[in-house]
């Protein structure tokens, strides 16, 4: 209850403190999903093809469309900031679900409240609230599946494996990102099955897992096919993306360049397969190159994890300064952005480095123990790592894997203090 309060709390003041209006790539997916809700489709015709170029976005298009139609029926809104709210109570579902994981896995109350604390201490997410673009709807969603997914393998509550399946099939919906949070659900259900001898259930219910969540997004582009009656086509093929990730960019090594994505398709009249070919292609020439110049490897990649992880406002601040306003910021929201950007980011590393040593020495602790249940939001740790690594880099994707990083560093957090109480007490 405290965790939710005061994540919500925080994340609302912030959001109305802000005033921060969609734009870029948040503007088109809120203004399609406001487009749908009074039924109207003509956005998929725009001139900038978004809706067709990126139709994977449809299921945050139509989640939003949900909320604008329920909300424009309740209190008829000015603008959509309201879905910055809706930001604000995902995060702390999110956070909930984190210390319910920890309390159920490590079954100790010292390592939950130590795990509740570091997360009301985490200011980039509460930062991140203003940033409309499914991420954080979706993790809450994904976290409730992983917490309902180890009630059934730990306790045997078979209904909230049901309540597993639909929970993920829905994040996925929300941002394909999260099919990392499937794979690592059905890794964690895989090792357990083994020792809880229940096979059959938990291949079906890892089969529907996956079928749902990759048959939602194609049944929500055919819906909108059919009431629009465009043909919407293929979206960019994933593997531009890859390509993305592998080249150069004016940023940071794999972080964004159209080159690899919407202009590679544009050159090749929109036709997804011939572009999947050539970004294949230009895999195979950048992997060929990275293994005949091992230091240029090394530094591309360490450059790029490092413009990612270890960017600690993870551009929470960046996005509340570069995005349009609905009105001024008030005074401590301009002050985060402005003249106390230094000081924000500051405290921000300090907590960053206390989180990355107490995940470090977690990670020991847990392994040590052998308690594979706990170690489930390491492999999600993982499994964000290394797609990281390879797709497109970006300082903000990072935001959901440092929340989970954030319950293992709880235990080794206590583990340390511990130790170093005993070393005292000794001495």
């Amino acid at each position: 209850l405290f965790i939710f309060l005061w994540t919500f709390a925080l994340g609302t003041i912030w959001v109305l403190s802000s005033q921060s209006a969609p734009t870029f790539d948040s503007f088109q997916v809120v203004n399609a999903a406001s487009e749908a809700a009074n039924g109207r489709f003509e956005f998929f015709n725009n001139d900038d093809r978004y809706s067709k170029d990126y139709s994977f976005q449809l299921g945050s298009v139509f989640f939003l469309k949900i909320i604008m139609s329920v909300a424009k029926t309740v209190f008829k809104p000015e603008n959509p900031l309201y879905l910055e709210v809706v930001n604000a109570f995902s995060l702390g579902v999110v956070n909930v679900c984190i210390v319910l994981i920890t309390n159920l896995t490590m079954r100790d109350k010292k390592i939950t409240t130590a795990v509740t604390l570091m997360l009301a201490l985490s200011c980039a997410p509460i930062l991140s609230c203003s940033f409309i673009y499914g991420i954080l709807p979706g993790m809450a969603l994904a976290a409730a599946a992983l917490y309902c997914e180890l009630r059934y393998l730990v306790d045997d509550k078979y209904v909230h494996g049901i309540i597993s399946v639909i929970l993920i099939g829905i994040a996925v919906l929300l941002k394909s990102n999260y099919i990392i949070w499937l794979i690592a659900m059905c890794l964690i259900a895989v090792v357990m099955m083994f020792k809880r001898k229940k096979m059959v259930l938990d291949c079906i219910l890892m089969a529907c897992a996956v079928i749902l969540s990759l048959s939602l997004q194609p049944a929500v582009k055919s819906m909108y096919e059919s009431r629009s009656g465009i043909d919407l086509g293929d979206p960019i093929p994933y593997t531009s993306w890859i390509t993305m990730g592998l080249c150069e960019s004016n940023s940071a090594p794999g972080w964004f360049n159209y080159t690899h994505t919407t202009q590679v398709y544009k050159d090749n009249n929109f036709n997804a397969k011939i572009t999947s070919q050539k970004s294949k292609a230009v895999i195979a020439e950048r992997l060929g190159y990275f293994a005949k110049n091992p230091q240029y490897t090394h530094d591309f990649f360490y450059k790029k994890l490092a413009s990612q992880w270890n960017e600690t406002s993870y551009e929470s601040i960046w996005n509340n300064t570069i995005r349009g306003q609905y009105k001024d910021k008030n005074k401590f929201a301009a002050w985060v952005c402005g003249d106390g950007s230094k000081k924000v980011k500051k405290i921000m590393d300090i907590w960053a480095q206390l989180m990355f040593a107490s995940f470090t020495v977690g990670i020991v602790v847990i392994m040590k123990k052998k308690n594979f249940p706990a170690l489930s939001l390491a492999v999600i740790f993982l499994g964000g790592f290394f797609y990281q690594l390879i797709s497109e880099g970006k300082s903000q994707y990072i935001v959901p894997y440092i929340i989970c990083m954030t319950g293992i560093a709880g235990v080794g957090l206590i583990f340390a203090g511990e130790h170093l109480t005993d070393i005292i007490r000794t001495k």
